[in-house]
């Protein structure tokens, strides 16, 4: 690969997560001023304009429909999330939410067993287990 068309391919990369990031944060502060329904639209968009991004758009579309008293919608995209990326410690915490909204306690307990596996610093992970304890 000759030079210019590096420097056009790092370019290219490089305005591509700018734009990644930028679509997420667009999405968070709909969220953040009310406007969960609208965000769920923009995360959507992500995840087509940017499918090896998904699972993270999966995640956040989950946020806004938990936010919305959407839980089975929630659980639906968090599962999803967690099928393309087990990894992710704040997926599995939002889905153990949604396991204690609907008072599937042992399940909660084993999601948020693994959420703090994967990062005992995971704030959402810490906010799950509370709720688990104070419903159960």
């Amino acid at each position: 690969m000759d030079s210019d068309r590096l420097e056009r391919f790092v370019t290219d990369l490089n305005d591509r997560h700018d734009a990644i990031a930028e679509l997420i944060e667009n999405g968070e502060l709909l969220r953040r001023i009310g406007k969960s329904r609208l965000a769920v639209h923009t995360f959507a968009k992500g995840a087509r304009l940017w499918p090896e991004r998904r699972w993270e758009f999966l995640y956040y579309t989950g946020s806004c429909c938990v936010d919305i008293g959407k839980w089975i919608q929630a659980a639906r995209f968090y599962g999803q999330a967690l099928r393309l990326n087990p990894g992710c410690a704040h997926t599995h915490a939002g889905l153990a939410e949604c396991a204690t909204h609907f008072e599937r306690f042992d399940e909660a307990g084993q999601l948020v067993a693994e959420a703090l596996r994967l990062d005992e610093r995971c704030a959402n992970a810490w906010v799950a287990w509370g709720d688990l304890h104070e419903k159960r």
